[in-house]
């Protein structure tokens, strides 16, 4: 049985899968199901609800008085790496719970940048990145790119439909 935990990630959610394919009497059976849903409530927040209504370095016309920086940009660099870390720990586990040797993470180009911060590739699970953002896909869209790719086998089901198409 060849078991893969797939994470599509963006800032403000992640979502991770589990595909199994196994042979069985009647064929290859695979499935790819969702194990949970992790949201990160600060990026659904606007920045007017997270700071303060006024920068401390402008003037009331809206134009800068002088080239400071509030620390926004930082605060939400902390924030996506905060909920990037939450990510990894997901992941771990769910990489625990199934025993999966593989992981496959689909991210967007920026999440994927802080996520290869952490380390994903402990006790020899191959990792592979896709820089994108799926995170919006049904399950079954994800598992069509995923075979696009390379990175999942194409469904032998499937495959037979759209020959007979």
């Amino acid at each position: 049985m060849q078991r893969t935990v797939i994470a599509v990630v963006d800032a403000t959610r992640a979502r991770l899968f589990t595909y199994e394919r196994a042979a069985e009497v009647g064929g290859i059976e695979e499935k790819l199901s969702e194990r949970f849903d992790l949201v990160n409530p600060a990026r659904h927040r606007t920045p007017a609800q997270l700071f303060s209504d006024t920068r401390t370095n402008t003037s009331r016309t809206g134009g800068k008085l002088y080239g400071l920086d509030d620390h926004r940009d930082a605060h939400m660099d902390a924030m996506d790496s905060e909920f990037a870390s939450a990510v990894a720990s997901a992941i771990e586990q769910a990489v625990r719970d199934t025993n999966a040797k593989r992981v496959i993470v689909c991210a967007s180009p920026r999440m994927l940048g802080i996520l290869r911060t952490t380390d994903l590739r402990r006790g020899g699970v191959v990792l592979d990145e896709v820089a994108h953002d799926y995170s919006k896909m049904s399950p079954h869209q994800l598992h069509d790119v995923l075979v696009e790719r390379g990175l999942l086998p194409a469904s032998p089901r499937r495959a037979a439909l759209a020959a007979r198409i």
